[in-house]
């Protein structure tokens, strides 16, 4: 076969090839919004709290996601705070810790009923702790990491506690391998996973640790391929196919912004390893929230995004769509 002909057939198979998938625009928040605790409440994602730059309160807003796409407001959260855990348990999301307009991080629980659209008060942390990693398994509330208050200040903390509802009260478990803040956890296959974050030394890493209840220890795992701190982490697919998603995120070194991540990778819990997908964010967005749709698609809703003048972040309203595929 001359070089020619090579060429023509490699060509007509690439233009053959399915494109890869792409990010895509849904419809916006109905406000823009960094830090929010969120969920996903009867299939509709929900976002909660979190602040504006343009406004050092705290933000008070509720909204969630109907099924036309569009997203309504709800009864405002009685607290305002920012980067607080927002996880499920028995039907009713909990609003935990978080960061009060500057003030050291808070221990207020507050709890939203979807079926009434009301609020009431939760259990209160031991103390004060706000960017911790929140998340529900198998009918038990987990936080882990973040930043407690001490005094008028707050230092990075490994620790983590558990609130069994039948006992009613927090209880300390086994700390994180690490201290770090700025973390996400997930729940999938029966194990925990500490995801991200930032350490003592304010610098962005990718560890991974899991925690087995059944042991209660801590292990660590496969490492992202990107240190990440406040990323959108959401489990999509099913059973034995469920994945961890982690979109975007910060780059702190010493403290210091560097780059709101772009990238997005998904962890498969089967065979411990993380995939980094070719798709690219519109924009590079950080401290969002994220869902993920029954069709294998993950949302990155609102955060901060790199669009402000030479690059500055800024609070956004964006939700963008990807639809997770076998080849990224």
């Amino acid at each position: 076969m001359s070089g020619m002909a090579l060429a023509i057939v490699l060509c007509g198979g690439a233009a053959n090839a399915a494109p890869p998938a792409q990010w895509t625009s849904r419809p916006p928040l109905n406000v823009a919004r960094v830090g929010a605790a969120y969920a996903t409440v009867d299939g509709h994602p929900w976002v909660a709290a979190g602040f504006n730059f343009d406004d050092p309160e705290q933000l008070t807003s509720v909204e969630a996601r109907s099924g036309t796409g569009a997203w309504h407001l709800l009864s405002p959260i009685p607290t305002g705070r920012a980067n607080a855990g927002g996880p499920v348990l028995r039907g009713k999301v909990w609003v935990i810790g978080g960061d009060d307009a500057g003030d050291p991080p808070v221990g207020v629980v507050e709890i939203y009923d979807p079926r009434t659209g009301g609020w009431s008060a939760g259990p209160s942390l031991p103390a004060g702790r706000a960017a911790a990693g929140a998340a529900v398994l198998d009918g038990v509330l987990y936080v882990a990491g973040g930043y407690l208050a001490v005094g008028n200040d707050e230092e990075v903390t490994a620790t983590a506690l558990a609130y069994e509802p039948r006992l009613r009260r927090w209880t300390p478990i086994a700390p994180l391998p690490s201290a770090r803040g700025r973390l996400r956890l997930a729940a999938v296959g029966g194990y925990l996973y500490a995801i991200g974050g930032q350490n003592a030394a304010d610098d962005t890493v990718p560890l991974v640790d899991r925690y087995d209840p059944r042991s209660g220890t801590w292990r660590s795992v496969a490492a992202m391929h990107e240190d990440r701190g406040l990323p959108g982490v959401t489990v999509f697919g099913s059973g034995r196919s469920n994945r961890i998603a982690v979109i975007g995120g910060c780059h702190f070194a010493g403290g210091v912004l560097v780059e709101l991540r772009r990238t997005t990778e998904v962890y498969d819990p089967a065979i411990g390893r993380w995939r980094l997908l070719a798709a690219q964010l519109p924009t590079g967005r950080c401290s969002l929230s994220a869902a993920a749709e029954t069709d294998g698609t993950v949302l990155a809703i609102g955060g901060a995004a790199d669009t402000g003048p030479d690059g500055a972040a800024e609070p956004t309203a964006a939700v963008d769509a990807l639809r997770v595929t076998a080849t990224g």
